[in-house]
């Protein structure tokens, strides 16, 4: 077993990790039966020291997170949790990886939870084409099959089988164990040579794989569904991850399709507006490689796609792309790189995947020195090696109806800044944070408004106006822009919600003013040419009609709509498409010039940084920007006609179930009271959880969710699971409540949810992304900028009393409101 051990004390959080080298591609005589993924659930099923629901109720009560993932090459264990407690989760996974037993029962039940993800995968259109598209790139690899398997095989194994499989592939020799994080390393390493030393060696007979043969011509399918609009994957085969040709792959996935300023976004997307959205892609794990191009469409563009497709991918193979091109994806994929490393979560994933796929933990670092050795000729040379149409396969998914070079800076690790507020001369707040970890500065501005400020005429217009504002200056065009951004390997999007808007930016430290110069000038010169706002109307329609392919969403919509009735919130953040369709370039122009003002904005600068400098840069921009207040709300909320239920059938094969009942603002103290309450009734170790989907075997996924907003939200309870059993369901559910108005949660409940939200809060200060937006917003909505930093104190003095209190009174049974979406009949496969 190797074992890779990384201090890093820049933030009180630890993450260990266990990779196996085993994955659904190694399932020998049982290939296609999905027999990894099945281990992937059991081994949180019980060893000989921990009773099912014991693992994940450990790193719960310590405050942490766990999980697991099974891939074509690999099955993985992960938790991070508050270092403190890094004993704890070497422990559990340890033992999880060890010493799983399969109890009979639980092997009954959990493979009745894997069942149901069928019928989810099957609901689920992103699966069902990379089922596709796997099946026909594939014909004797075993890549072919879906890692949870092929369904009828899957039923037709046997606990035995799952053991039998289990006890020859997950041995020490085929482990990799690695902790990152606040720890002393010398200590760690004792404990694994501790809890590690006296597992016995196993044999570990070499996985010998077919070797896929040489595709020597091209390939299609095209497969109908009850979808809105078509998708396709056109891919060629490559090489694996050890191969002198992967980086160049990777560079040229990012030159023709890396973002909004690559080849084919700009041809297809921008110019010839026949696609929603397209990007490459090159996937290069140990075995294979693919390379990719996947595009979203209306039914009636398909031919036109599809041929443009192959148009573009010609010209790459045939002539010499732009060396600045080549700079610019050089130097995005070493931001990408680098970007990993800011949390502990990513540095242990980049250290076992060195491990795993190179025998090399610092791997990264030789990545980007190769990447930079890529040049415009390495690419034509691959491009013209792989990408031929002999070696090309193209899968379709299409509704029933048609219709720049630099060496990469080290890291530091010295101590991250306080959060501090300044006010600009304007008297815009400035927040600030330096974090001197990695080389980069994360910029949010804040506004008020979201659906907040919308009407039953306009909604959508947020969500339209904040894409636009990278859409168009009266200096830049979108293409510029794109370009601008991406030659500083920088990031930058907009937001829009249920209360607020903004811009968010990410750079390179060393481009911080020269990137503030472009983010500046979207912020306060937004334009909106006729051109671009129908460009962009045109991709939020295809978002509107692509919700409703999300089972859960459907019944949200119609929970909103009891709950909040004559409010906002009832709303889509992406409108309807009948709003939208009709929204025009100056109603645009007059709900910017209303929002983006200086009584309606919080800016926030953390990272790499000065906060001396960085004011002087922010006010140099922001000096000029107009004058005006705060961002009118939306109407006052009227009360609910409660209780109420709505049921709406579906082309869908899964139920969904929804208890929602009128919630609080985030101004509320209450409002952490329910955050408490639906962590607690949330996740694997949740009573919920237990009684429901482990014991019963009634549901795959169940949980709560505390939606707050400026004005009060929603406390919904919600649950995936067949038809049959819902009224079931729903007793238990209401006599989970009925428990918590009398007796609240137990204490090890309470203590567990509460350690998660501070522990969610401590990880998220390694993340200048999120931590700078939530700053920002928490100053825009009243609560102060330095609100989070009161996250201990606050859920710590929760009692059992507020719960019960909270119960009684919010989740009330006169209070309810039932959305339920079931299936409208069978589907033929």
């Amino acid at each position: 077993m190797v074992c890779l051990v990384r201090a890093d004390h820049s933030a009180p959080v630890v993450a260990v990790q266990i990779w196996v080298r085993t994955g659904s591609m190694h399932e020998g005589k049982y290939c296609g039966s999905g027999l990894s993924h099945y281990v992937e659930h059991m081994i949180f099923k019980g060893t000989e020291l921990r009773r099912a629901g014991d693992i994940s109720r450990e790193i719960s009560d310590a405050g942490g997170f766990i999980n697991a993932y099974t891939a074509q090459d690999r099955t993985v264990i992960y938790a991070t949790l508050p270092s403190k407690s890094w004993k704890t989760a070497v422990d559990v996974l340890v033992d999880a990886m060890f010493n799983a037993m399969f109890p009979e029962d639980e092997w009954e039940r959990e493979k009745e939870v894997i069942l149901r993800e069928f019928a989810m995968g099957r609901d689920d259109p992103n699966r069902v084409i990379n089922k596709l598209l796997w099946r026909t790139a594939f014909v004797e690899h075993p890549a072919r099959y879906p890692v949870i398997g092929e369904e009828e095989l899957f039923r037709s194994v046997g606990r035995e089988e799952l053991m039998e499989y289990f006890r020859s592939r997950y041995v020490p020799e085929n482990m990799i164990a690695v902790v990152v994080g606040d720890v002393d390393e010398s200590e760690v390493e004792r404990e694994l040579r501790r809890l590690c030393g006296s597992v016995r060696r196993a044999f570990n007979a070499p996985v010998v794989l077919p070797a896929e043969p040489r595709q020597v011509s091209a390939r299609s399918v095209r497969q109908k569904g009850p979808w809105k609009i078509s998708r396709v994957e056109c891919t060629y085969h490559t090489v694996p991850f050890t191969h002198e040709d992967v980086p160049a792959l990777d560079v040229l996935s990012e030159v023709v399709g890396g973002g909004r300023s690559s080849r084919i976004a700009v041809a297809l997307k921008e110019e010839q507006k026949i696609v929603h959205s397209i990007s490459a892609w090159s996937y290069t794990p140990r075995e294979f490689g693919l390379f990719g191009i996947s595009a979203i469409f209306d039914p009636d563009n398909e031919a036109a796609v599809t041929a443009a497709i192959q148009q573009q991918v010609e010209l790459w193979r045939t002539k010499e792309l732009d060396q600045e091109e080549v700079r610019k994806a050089v130097r995005i994929l070493t931001v990408r790189e680098l970007s990993r490393l800011q949390d502990m979560g990513g540095q242990a994933n980049s250290y076992a995947a060195g491990e795993f796929y190179a025998n090399a933990p610092g791997f990264s670092v030789t990545y980007l020195r190769r990447l930079n050795e890529v040049t415009t000729l390495t690419l034509k040379d691959v491009a013209a090696r792989y990408l031929s149409v002999e070696n090309r396969t193209v899968a379709l998914l299409v509704p029933e109806s048609p219709g720049s070079e630099r060496e990469a800076p080290a890291v530091s690790h010295t101590d991250v800044g306080e959060v501090t507020k300044v006010l600009l001369p304007n008297g815009v707040p400035m927040i600030i944070r330096e974090d001197h970890r990695l080389p980069f500065v994360h910029i949010c501005a804040a506004f008020g408004g979201g659906l907040l400020s919308e009407d039953e005429m306009n909604n959508g217009i947020g969500k339209l106006m904040s894409e636009m504002m990278v859409r168009g200056t009266g200096n830049r065009s979108s293409e510029s822009i794109a370009l601008e951004t991406d030659q500083l390997g920088a990031s930058l999007w907009s937001f829009s919600g249920r209360n607020s808007f903004g811009l968010q930016g990410r750079c390179l430290s060393s481009d911080l003013v020269e990137f503030f110069d472009l983010y500046a000038d979207c912020l306060l010169d937004s334009r909106f040419p006729r051109e671009e706002v129908e460009k962009q109307k045109s991709v939020l329609l295809e978002a509107i009609e692509q919700q409703y392919e999300s089972p859960m969403y459907m019944a949200q919509e119609s929970l909103a709509a009891i709950i909040h009735t004559n409010h906002p919130y009832r709303w889509s953040e992406l409108g309807t498409k009948e709003r939208v369709s009709g929204l025009t370039e100056s109603d645009l122009e007059a709900h910017y010039g209303r929002h983006v003002t200086t009584g309606n904005v919080v800016i926030a600068v953390f990272g790499d940084i000065d906060p001396v400098h960085a004011r002087e840069i922010v006010w140099k921009r922001l000096q000029h920007l107009r004058p005006g207040p705060t961002a009118v709300r939306g109407p006052t909320p009227q009360i609910p006609q409660l209780p109420a239920r709505v049921v709406i059938p579906a082309d869908k094969e899964q139920t969904i179930f929804l208890a929602g009942y009128p919630g609080v603002s985030v101004d509320d103290p209450v409002a952490d009271v329910l955050a408490v309450l639906s962590r607690a009734m949330s996740g694997l170790s949740s009573d919920l959880a237990m009684e429901i989907r482990d014991k019963r075997g009634l549901v795959y996924y169940v949980g709560a969710y505390n939606r707050a907003g400026v004005d009060p939200g929603v406390f919904a309870i919600y649950a995936g699971l067949k038809q049959e059993h819902l009224e079931e369901l729903e007793h238990l559910v209401d006599k989970e409540i009925q428990r918590l108005a009398n007796e609240g949660l137990r204490g090890e409940e309470i203590e567990r949810a509460k350690r998660q939200i501070i522990a969610s809060y401590e990880m998220s200060l390694q993340n200048n992304d999120g931590y700078a937006l939530e700053s920002a917003l928490n100053e825009l909505y009243g609560l102060g900028y330095d609100y989070g930093e009161t996250t201990k104190a606050r859920i710590d003095a929760i009692s059992v009393e507020d719960v019960k209190r909270a119960v009684s009174s919010i989740l009330a049974a006169t209070k309810k409101a039932v959305s339920v979406l079931i299936p409208s009949g069978e589907r033929e496969e």
